[in-house]
């Protein structure tokens, strides 16, 4: 019998796993937790993960792509703008999508100040005139 081949066990996973998160959200929920567990009288207590998984069926695909916005830098946008740019007009180095921007913005701006400094002539006429 000791000749027999042992067959491999089959590892559980355990059912549990840590993850990192701001120790704010960590009271935050820690606190949560503990007013739910007071404001009840009988049952089991509520654990943080049963408030986590509530949550999360309650994101909505807006609240989503809210995070998604809030995790680009400027580049990021620069770069998402550059390739919806490509896509449209064909191939464009990325210094020359730069100068095309920097164009509009500088041409907006001319006009945005020019419009604001008939709009401050036109006060000043009305004040002139009273």
């Amino acid at each position: 019998m000791e000749n027999e081949i042992q067959k491999p066990k089959k590892r559980t996973l355990p059912s549990t796993d840590s993850l990192r998160i701001k120790r704010s959200t960590k009271k935050n929920i820690v606190e949560l937790v503990k007013r739910l567990n007071k404001e009840k009288d009988v049952g089991r207590s509520i654990q943080p993960y049963q408030v986590l998984d509530l949550a999360l069926t309650l994101l909505k695909p807006e609240h989503l792509e809210q995070l998604k916005e809030v995790s680009l830098t400027n580049a990021d946008r620069l770069e998402q703008n550059y390739r919806v740019y490509i896509r449209q007009h064909g191939a464009l180095s990325k210094d020359e999508y730069l100068g095309i921007i920097l164009k509009q913005n500088q041409m907006d701006l001319l006009s945005f100040n020019s419009s604001q400094q008939l709009n401050e002539k036109d006060d000043q006429a009305k004040e002139g005139a009273r």
